[in-house]
């Protein structure tokens, strides 16, 4: 420590009386304060890019949100200071080079859009590092003499800021004067034990740990505040005798004496509650009142009157306060940032809110989770420690798209930007699940469980249906048009899905295995692939269409194949295509011959194609234009009938059944069964009939039953005569 003269280095105008170590700030007298705002206020902030409020010059240079200022002993001095204050500092008038430096949790805190510190004299002034993060200021050699003002910003609340005054820099290794200042959240108030460091008397009251004011006027004022702080207002200064109430919702006054009234006649009345307080009427009479909220997250509203004399009297001021929680400065809020998983690291669509599909990726992709980090206030939390963890040693985590190989990455948060999360080098082409951690200033704000699927390693393709026989020259119109694959516009007759390794499903688009083919099935015909993560449902399974032959038959050795990404050629199982022709014929049957009344009917049709074999699955069997009916006097209703749609319907594996509720009527019936659709004259094709009889539920027996109850009937009078005859035999 140098052994020049102590000067007193901390600029305090505004501030103005040091009391038993308490700094107190001179509340605005009460003439001359405005209705219905703060009574000497000292919640002034600095903005978000570091803009002290208070600009640096000589005539309007000064501290805010200061606590305490201790006296300097040897070139030390201790300050405490609200996280969201400013601390001015200044050099004395010399003609040397000097120099400010800044180290710990501060910055020195623009006020201009060009420097952070104000001079005087003629010497050139200049810094070390770029404003908002400056660190420094150096005022060249002066003849004339010349100082420095620097306002400086705390950046990390609990983290004291170490400022060092040095007014002779050509002396290496000395400095005039180090200060420190201990930064506290601005949740808490100067005094132990949360009081308010000023009595409730209109001279000294004021607020304290009050954030920001709003610019409503009258009944739309707005404040942000701490739960620790305390809120003080006033009502006007009347120029008649009239009475005056302040009250409150969502807090209380800070104590029963915490309620002031002037004038010499005035008489002061508080509630019980401690919700309201007013004066009688005076000429003089004016009330202040200190408020504390109830609790973070609810809303402190102070409402003032005037003038309660009159009948009828309303509100004449209104101030809704926003309450936050200790701590809130510079601590990350939830609600205030936005964290979610998406494509690419943007912005999400809704916030906080992970957009659909982002939390699975094939193979080689990447996961970002998206975040914008945020105080309770909406300050952006420049500055904050930011890690990004996995559970998954197999991931390589990333920032902002920079390459990584480890599953933990640090940084240092200064705008809206990303976690990426990908396979390392040792698990290239593996699958890799688990969970991705986000940890701001040691603390996890958010995790998410995510998944990056591994190289295609097996096609399992299912026969969903019978394949179309080449009996027109094409079998396009059949299968629809695959170019645009969605519902209702393409039919395949078999399906399939790829996998990794895992299990896991992964895109793939599958080729024939011409080593499979024969003269049945001669080609692959139309392959939609597989793409399990696709927003369209129906485009996350593949399709299959094959080549048929103007035969019907079956190949049943079909393989499919296509190439992983370490080129390996992955091959599918062996699966049958069975392809056949339009029904060309149809027969006919029921479930039973005989129905009760009331019962189900079941009929069920079996389509065959010109060389007798079950009718492929695409051939339509009814449609709007040639509708099939199935009509008889034994039906009453139908459930399920032939479909008189525009798309039509096609039998399946060669049959279709259609059902119908059998009437009241007793009888025997034909039913008839038409379908002008397959009808045809070139394989003597039309309508068929079908016999059916319905019964009564409780209908009469018939002579066989009638028989059998006779015969049943003589057994038992034979058993009883024979009981009998024991019976009198055995008295004699």
């Amino acid at each position: 420590m140098s052994t020049k003269t102590i000067k007193q280095r901390i600029a305090v105008v505004a501030v103005s009386a040091l009391t038993a170590g308490v700094l107190s700030v001179i509340a605005t007298p009460a003439a001359n304060a405005v209705t219905g705002t703060l009574v000497g206020r000292v919640y002034e902030n600095i903005t978000n890019d570091g803009t002290a409020v208070a600009s640096a010059t000589t005539g309007n240079n000064g501290s805010q949100g200061l606590i305490s200022i201790s006296a300097a002993v040897s070139g030390a001095q201790t300050v405490s200071m609200y996280s969201n204050g400013v601390v001015v500092v200044a050099t004395t008038s010399v003609t040397t080079a000097q120099k400010i430096t800044i180290t710990g949790g501060g910055l020195l805190a623009r006020h201009t859009s060009n420097a952070d510190c104000y001079k005087t004299g003629s010497g050139t002034l200049s810094y070390t590092g770029t404003s908002p993060a400056a660190t420094a200021a150096i005022l060249a050699a002066d003849a004339g003499a010349g100082r420095i003002f620097c306002p400086v910003r705390a950046t990390t609340p609990g983290t004291a800021i170490t400022i060092t005054i040095d007014e002779d820099t050509s002396s290496a290794g000395t400095s005039d004067a180090v200060i420190t200042v201990n930064v506290l959240n601005s949740a808490y108030n100067a005094a132990a034990g949360g009081a308010y460091v000023n009595s409730a008397t209109n001279t000294s009251q004021r607020s304290q740990g009050v954030i920001a004011w709003g610019t409503g006027t009258g009944l739309s004022q707005t404040a942000s505040m701490y739960s620790s702080g305390i809120l003080t207002v006033q009502t006007a200064l009347p120029s008649s005798s009239v009475a005056q109430k302040i009250t409150v919702t969502g807090g209380t006054l800070a104590a029963a004496d915490k309620c002031l009234v002037t004038g010499s006649t005035g008489t002061l009345a508080v509630a019980a509650d401690l919700s309201e307080c007013s004066a009688t009427a005076n000429a003089a009479t004016q009330l202040f009142a200190s408020f504390k909220p109830a609790a973070a997250g609810k809303a402190m509203v102070v409402s003032g009157y005037n003038d309660t004399t009159t009948a009828g009297y309303s509100v004449s001021w209104r101030i809704t306060v926003t309450v936050v929680a200790p701590g809130s400065a510079g601590t990350f809020s939830a609600g205030d940032s936005n964290i979610a998983l998406t494509i690419g690291g943007g912005a999400p669509t809704a916030a906080n809110i992970d957009n659909a599909g982002a939390a699975a990726v094939n193979n080689a992709g990447c996961i970002e989770l998206y975040y914008s980090l945020s105080d309770a206030l909406g300050l952006a939390l420049t500055g904050a420690s930011v890690i990004g963890k996995a559970s998954n040693s197999g991931m390589a985590l990333t920032i902002g798209g920079t390459s990584g190989t480890l599953p933990v990455v640090t940084g240092t948060y200064s705008s809206a930007t990303y976690l990426s999360a990908c396979q390392n080098a040792d698990n290239a082409n593996k699958a890799v699940s688990g969970t991705i951690t986000l940890t701001v200033n040691g603390v996890d704000v958010a995790t998410r469980t995510i998944l990056i699927t591994g190289q295609l390693a097996s096609i399992t393709v299912s026969a969903d249906a019978t394949a179309v026989r080449n009996e027109a020259g094409t079998t396009d119109a059949y299968y629809g048009d695959f170019a645009t694959r969605s519902a209702g516009t393409w039919y395949s007759s078999h399906s399939y899905t790829g996998k990794d390794a895992a299990g896991n499903l992964v895109p793939v688009t599958a080729g024939i295995d011409t080593t499979t083919l024969d003269a049945q099935v001669t080609g692959l015909g139309d392959n939609g692939a597989a793409d399990p993560f696709n927003a369209d449902s129906d485009l996350r399974t593949g399709g299959l269409t094959f080549a048929c032959a103007d035969t019907s038959g079956a190949n049943t050795k079909v393989k499919v194949k296509a190439s992983a990404a370490d080129t390996t050629t992955i091959y599918s199982n062996a699966f049958t295509v069975t392809c056949a022709g339009d029904a060309v014929n149809y027969t006919a049957s029921t479930d039973k011959a005989v129905y009760n009344t009331g019962d189900v009917m079941t009929v069920t049709l079996a389509f065959t194609d010109k060389s007798g074999k079950a009718s492929n699955d695409f051939g339509l069997i009814s449609k709007a234009s040639y509708v099939g009916t199935i009509a008889s006097g034994a039906i009453a209703s139908t459930v399920t009938g032939p479909s008189s749609a525009a798309a039509g319907e096609a039998a399946s594996g060669g049959k279709k059944s259609y059902k119908y509720i059998v009437g009241q009527t007793t009888g025997t019936y034909s039913v008839a069964v038409d379908f002008p659709n397959v009808n045809n004259t070139t394989y003597k094709q039309s309508a068929i009939t079908l016999p059916v009889s319905v019964k009564a539920v409780n209908a009469d027996a018939t002579n066989e039953q009638v028989l059998q109850s006779i015969v049943a009937l003589i057994a038992s009078i034979n058993k009883q005569i024979q009981a009998l005859q024991k019976l009198i035999l055995a008295r004699r």
